[in-house]
């Protein structure tokens, strides 16, 4: 598990701070550059701090604040390059942050379903700290660093966690802490900064925040989908060689799909859900193959939670699961479940390790066949 969290957050941070590295080179730093012709000689030594750090809007936006002896990047490509350092630091920190996410919720992780939380990410991370801090050019005044820095740890921290209570508890109460837990820092406010004159254009100044939240959404996104996608290919990469002697513990599973499992909106003259679900995996299947051998059945006698499935390899538990719908995001979800399944020898999963669907949806656990006694000797 760790190095499958490991292996996908490195991926989903490469491939988003490449992404968002030649956004910024395209749309921000050009903002910058023309903002530092505002500055002068003295304003930038008072400001000073690390030039890269200070202009990435994927970072804490707290640029100012150091003293102006310390190291900072020259201009032009070494800038460029030390910046998109910080940016792929970063990366692979909030894909680690998300990956954890996903695997202590106990869903299924899937694009989609990283997509999701990259969303989250980028609500609690980027949108909701540039209500009060804004993303800021150099040449505009600032409180302390140290305020600024905890204003928005305080506010991502507070903000991820009332957008979990509302996503994933759902009940009343927790929609409301969710809602005070999110509202809170900005009625607590930021950091005021200071009052003075900026010969910085205020045109200037809202394009460069705008292309910096535009920016940290790709970003997210693409940290979001790459990490749904790395994780599940990570699974199949490790489940596809096949061993050439079969020990306990390494015998191939079995997915029986009742397909006739009926949901009530189901056309009177289309295929029935369970037929439909059975495509869908036959289709996940052909796509990214594993090993899985997948078959159909009449009926699994669970009418009344469709559609179902059983889950059965010799030597392990054979499991019975039901109330999943007929769609490729169940599909992949009940192949992530299977590739745990196989990845144990008697076939029993933690409880926590498991998706939400296979904790909530489990109908029957039937213990391995007991091996016929030896036939005794002649």
């Amino acid at each position: 598990m760790t190095i499958r969290l490991l292996s996908a957050a490195l991926v989903a941070g490469f491939l988003a701070a490449c992404v968002a590295s030649g956004l910024q080179f395209a749309l921000t730093s050009p903002l910058i550059l023309e903002a530092e012709t505002y500055e002068t000689h003295s304003a930038l030594s008072s400001v000073g701090g690390h030039a890269a750090l200070r202009h990435n809007p994927l970072l804490v936006q707290a640029h100012a604040g150091h003293g102006g002896d310390e190291w900072q990047p020259a201009a032009g490509l070494p800038r460029l390059a030390f910046t998109a350092l910080a940016t792929l630091v970063s990366g692979v920190g909030y894909a680690l942050l998300l990956g954890a996410a996903l695997v202590a919720s106990g869903r299924g992780i899937t694009a989609g379903e990283a997509l999701r939380f990259g969303i989250g990410g980028f609500l609690a991370a980027s949108l909701a700290p540039a209500i009060g801090l804004p993303p800021e050019l150099p040449g505009i005044e600032a409180a302390a660093l140290e305020s600024r820095q905890l204003w928005w740890v305080a506010t991502a921290v507070a903000t991820a966690a009332g957008l979990a209570l509302i996503a994933l508890r759902r009940t009343p109460v927790a929609v409301a802490a969710g809602i005070a837990l999110i509202a809170a820092p900005q009625v607590w406010g930021a950091p005021p900064a200071p009052e003075s004159v900026s010969l910085l254009p205020a045109a200037t100044a809202a394009k460069f925040a705008a292309r910096s939240l535009a920016i940290a959404f790709v970003f997210w996104a693409v940290l979001g989908l790459g990490f749904g996608w790395a994780w599940n290919a990570v699974a199949r990469g490790r489940a596809a060689p096949a061993p050439r002697v079969r020990r306990p513990g390494m015998e191939p599973v079995t997915l029986y799909v009742c397909t006739t499992c009926r949901m009530a909106d189901d056309p009177a003259d289309g295929p029935r859900a369970g037929r439909r679900l059975f495509d869908a995996l036959a289709g996940a299947l052909a796509a990214a193959p594993a090993p899985v051998r997948l078959e159909p059945v009449e009926c699994l006698s669970v009418c009344k939670r469709p559609c179902t499935v059983a889950v059965a390899s010799p030597g392990r538990w054979t499991y019975v699961y039901g109330d999943f719908a007929a769609a490729p995001d169940a599909a992949r979800t009940i192949l992530d479940g299977l590739g745990l399944y196989a990845g144990t020898p008697d076939g029993i999963v933690p409880w926590r390790a498991r998706p939400e669907a296979f904790r909530k949806g489990v109908v029957a656990r039937i213990p391995p066949f007991a091996a016929p006694p030896p036939e005794p000797a002649a």
